[in-house]
C-alpha cells in the first residue's frame, strides 16, 4: 500500500471535481437509458359481463407513474376495450422497434385454455364458449411483436386473478410459455394457481413489485427473489410469483448507485483522496464503523502521523469503554 502524506489545503477542491465528473456520467447514462425504454401498461377494471376487479386500474396508473419515473416511455391503457387494447399493442410495437428495454404490464383477467394465454378486454361478453376466444386479446400477439424489439423484453402479468369463466379446457391461473432469446415473464403467482388481490390500493404482486424495482443498483433477478419473498411472506405461503428468464445480460431498472449511509460515504472519499485528514475523521465519528480496521491500516503506513500507530494499538481498549481518542487530540 503507497504511503500517505499530509496533504495542504482544503480537501474539497479535490473531491468537487470527481463528484462532478460522477455526476454528469450517471446524468448521461439516465438520458441514455430513457431514450430507448419502452413500456405498455394496461389495467381493465371495470368490466359489464364479468367480475369487476377492485386494483387493476390502481396497479397500471401506478406502475405506469413508475416507470415514467424511470425512464420510460410509457403507452398507458385503463379500461380498454378489444380493438383499443389492439391499438395500443400495434402503438408499442412500432416504438419498441429501435428500444434497448421493451416492457409489457398487464393487470386485469385473463385465463388459458389448452396451454395458452389470453387477456380479458372490458366488452368481453360471454355468449358462447366457442366464441370466447376471440372476444380477447392473445398474449402470444403481444409476445410477437415484442419478440421484433432489439433488446432486452419484459413482461409482467398480474393477471392470475381466479378465472370466472369456467371454459371447456380453461384452468385457473395462467400458462408457464416459452420465449426466445432476452425475454423474461414474470407471473403473479405458480403456473395453474390464483393469485391474491390485496388488502389495500394495489394487488399482492404489484405491491412487492412497486416496493422494489426503484432499489439502486438491483439487478432485475434480485429483485423478483425479493418480489417473490415478500408475496410468500404476505399470502403465508398460498402464492408464489414465477418468472421465466432468458436474458442474456443484468437489467436494473434504476442505474444509480446503491443508497449509501454518511459512514460509507465519508469512507468511500477518505480512501479514495487517502486524505489523512479524512481518514482520521471517519474514525473519529465512527470508532465502531464497518470500515475502522481499513482506515487503521491506511493511517498506519503513514509515517507522518504518529497518532496512527497509538490508535491501532488501543482500539480493542478504547472500544471496550465507548470511547476513541479525539483527531484534535
Amino acid at each position: 500500500m503507497r504511503r500517505l502524506h499530509a496533504r495542504s489545503g482544503s480537501s474539497l477542491g479535490r473531491i468537487i471535481p470527481v463528484l462532478f465528473a460522477m455526476l454528469a456520467v450517471l446524468l448521461l447514462a439516465g438520458q441514455a437509458a430513457a431514450a430507448q425504454r419502452v413500456a405498455l401498461v394496461i389495467g381493465n377494471a371495470a368490466y359489464a359481463s364479468v367480475p369487476t376487479l377492485d386494483n387493476t386500474a390502481n396497479d397500471a396508473n401506478d406502475m405506469a407513474a413508475t416507470l415514467k419515473d424511470l425512464g420510460f416511455q410509457v403507452l398507458l391503457g385503463i379500461d380498454r376495450d378489444r380493438q383499443q387494447m389492439q391499438d395500443l399493442i400495434g402503438r408499442f410495437g412500432t416504438a419498441s422497434k429501435a428500444a434497448d428495454v421493451a416492457l409489457f404490464y398487464y393487470a386485469g383477467h385473463a385465463f388459458q385454455i389448452s396451454e395458452r394465454n389470453y387477456l380479458v378486454p372490458l366488452d368481453f361478453r360471454m355468449t358462447r364458449p366457442d366464441q370466447a376466444i376471440a372476444q380477447t386479446v392473445k398474449l402470444d400477439a403481444v409476445l410477437d411483436i415484442m419478440s421484433r424489439a432489439p433488446g432486452l423484453r419484459i413482461v409482467l402479468l398480474d393477471a392470475c386473478r381466479d378465472n370466472p369463466l369456467r371454459l371447456p379446457g380453461s384452468g385457473d391461473g395462467l400458462a408457464r410459455v416459452g420465449s426466445a432469446a432476452d425475454f423474461l415473464i414474470a407471473y403473479a403467482t405458480q403456473p395453474g394457481a390464483v393469485a391474491f388481490d390485496g388488502e389495500g390500493r394495489n394487488g399482492t404482486f404489484t405491491e412487492a413489485l412497486l416496493s422494489h424495482i426503484r432499489t439502486p443498483s438491483q439487478d432485475i433477478s434480485e429483485m423478483m427473489i425479493s418480489v417473490r419473498k415478500d408475496v410468500v411472506a404476505r399470502t403465508g405461503g398460498q402464492q408464489i410469483p414465477w418468472e421465466n428468464s432468458s436474458l442474456t445480460r443484468q437489467f436494473r431498472f434504476d442505474e444509480g448507485p446503491p443508497t449509501a449511509t454518511p459512514e460509507t460515504i465519508l469512507y468511500q472519499v477518505a480512501a479514495r483522496t487517502a486524505d489523512p485528514a479524512l481518514l482520521r475523521l471517519y474514525v473519529q465519528r465512527h470508532p465502531d464503523g464497518t470500515h475502522v480496521g481499513e482506515v487503521l491500516a491506511m493511517l498506519s503506513q503513514d509515517a507522518g502521523d504518529p497518532r496512527a500507530a497509538a490508535w491501532a494499538r488501543t482500539r480493542t481498549a478504547a472500544s471496550s469503554f465507548g470511547s476513541w481518542p479525539s483527531a484534535a487530540a
